[in-house]
């Protein structure tokens, strides 16, 4: 949990670097955002441990449709962490960014799971 905490803290000072906004003069006021979420990604039920990630079923699929993502501009941020991994989409509302993420092969057929959280960055930081 607080693996995850840290993780989403991060996401969102990079997102306000990315975006080249100033962070508020007070720390504490609430930066809101609806079309943010974080997807967050475990191993499904067709995970095979004896194989390499890259040899997993409909993982070429993965690697493409996340390539697809990017060049798309609807990431701003991906990482694994653990044996997760972890995204920051932009997407219209929340039943859009499930059903784009379901889009994903690896994803509808078992390889991995994937959970779509609205995110909101209450803190945007510094970084130096």
């Amino acid at each position: 949990m607080k693996t995850s905490f840290a993780v989403l803290l991060v996401a969102g000072i990079i997102i306000m670097l990315l975006a080249n906004k100033k962070p508020p003069e007070n720390p504490a006021v609430i930066v809101q955002s609806d079309s943010l979420f974080v997807v967050i990604y475990t191993t499904g039920q067709k995970w095979d441990a004896s194989k390499s990630p890259y040899d997993q079923a409909y993982f070429n699929d993965h690697s493409a449709f996340m390539s697809k993502l990017r060049k798309d501009a609807v990431t701003l941020l991906g990482a694994r962490y653990s044996d997760k991994g972890m995204l920051v989409i932009k997407a219209a509302d929340l039943q859009s960014a499930q059903e784009l993420i379901t889009g994903d092969k690896a994803v509808s057929n078992g390889t991995f799971n994937a959970e779509v959280h609205p995110a909101n960055f209450f803190y945007t930081g510094c970084v130096r």
